[in-house]
């Protein structure tokens, strides 16, 4: 079966991203071709406007040379098919990997609902694939929308795996990112407040994601808004055990599919409220390690995803 990809951007040092990555493996795992902004032409480029108008002049670049003509099925972030006509020959799937109307609820941002405008009308168009639970349930409550399937996203637990390191003379707790949505202000009050505990960026570039996270102890993941977060994926497939918002995978606490692998924080928490996640983790981040490479193993496999994706491609076809 022949797959396209089309997305924003490819994955690279500029763009390391979840989206990009997920292209990624779809082009590793099913031998899928990626199309991106990145692809097109300049004459295509030199268009006006924000992302919703990039994807339409892109999808109408592609489809009228041609160029997607080959493909069984096609893959889509989000609105990034809006330019391309529906055909009965050939299934197209728009992925939720986050929604835009539930990063503008979550950060307060009119421009991330004016986005999830253009997305909801391809959410109606074509076929929906949600990355988690709760992916699928904010595709219904925000967008009135049923998820055709819903896919968790996975990682090579092969490059992610427990590695032994010389004991940390502290805990180190390792953290994704200093920005706002992801929690960056809540990981630096954390550290001026917990003096005893070494707080470290993630850090590393592509390829480098896992030898990064094996020197840690704990990973500490306050987003305030996910779909299911590559970065937690990677952090339990490497035996750390993860202190994360009740976002993404962790929305329905810190258990996914009844194995507990870290601690959770509500939405509306306090400082102090994170400080106590984060010590009961630590204190107990062997046996959760432990639990926590266990469940990726059985939830995280790349093999298991890639044929997911496939089924649901074949099933269909017409």
């Amino acid at each position: 079966m022949r797959i396209a990809h089309i997305a924003l951007a490819k994955r690279s040092e500029g763009h390391p991203g979840g989206v990009p990555l997920f292209g990624h493996y779809l082009a590793r795992c099913l031998g899928a071709q990626e199309f991106s902004w990145q692809d097109a032409p300049p004459h295509v480029q030199a268009g006006t406007g924000g992302q919703e108008n990039a994807a339409m002049r892109l999808g109408n670049f592609l489809s009228g040379t041609g160029v997607l003509d080959g493909y069984d099925a096609i893959v889509v972030d989000g609105f990034w098919g809006r330019g391309i006509p529906l055909s009965a020959r050939r299934p197209m799937f728009s992925v939720a990997h986050n929604t835009w109307r539930s990063i503008g609820r979550a950060l307060s941002s009119p421009g991330a609902m004016l986005l999830g405008e253009t997305q909801a009308q391809e959410y109606t168009r074509v076929p929906t694939v949600a990355v988690s639970d709760q992916t699928a349930r904010d595709l219904r409550d925000l967008y009135g929308v049923t998820a055709a399937a819903t896919i968790r996203n996975a990682v090579d637990l092969r490059e992610f795996c427990p590695a032994a390191h010389p004991p940390n003379p502290e805990p180190l707790v390792l953290y994704p990112s200093d920005h706002y949505p992801k929690g960056g202000d809540i990981v630096q009050a954390l550290r001026r407040q917990m003096p005893d505990v070494r707080f470290d960026l993630m850090g590393g570039g592509i390829g480098e994601e896992a030898t990064a996270l094996q020197r840690g102890d704990v990973f500490l993941s306050p987003s305030r808004t996910e779909g299911c977060s590559y970065a937690r994926l990677q952090a339990l497939a490497c035996g750390l055990p993860v202190v994360a918002s009740e976002t993404g995978i962790f929305a329905d606490g810190p258990a996914p599919d009844g194995v507990r692998v870290g601690t959770t924080v509500g939405e509306i928490a306090s400082l102090d409220a994170w400080e106590s996640a984060l010590r009961e983790t630590i204190a107990e981040r062997e046996s959760l390690g432990r639990a926590a490479r266990a469940w990726a193993e059985t939830n995280a496999s790349l093999e298991v995803w890639a044929d997911q994706w496939l089924q649901l491609a074949l099933a269909y076809l017409p």
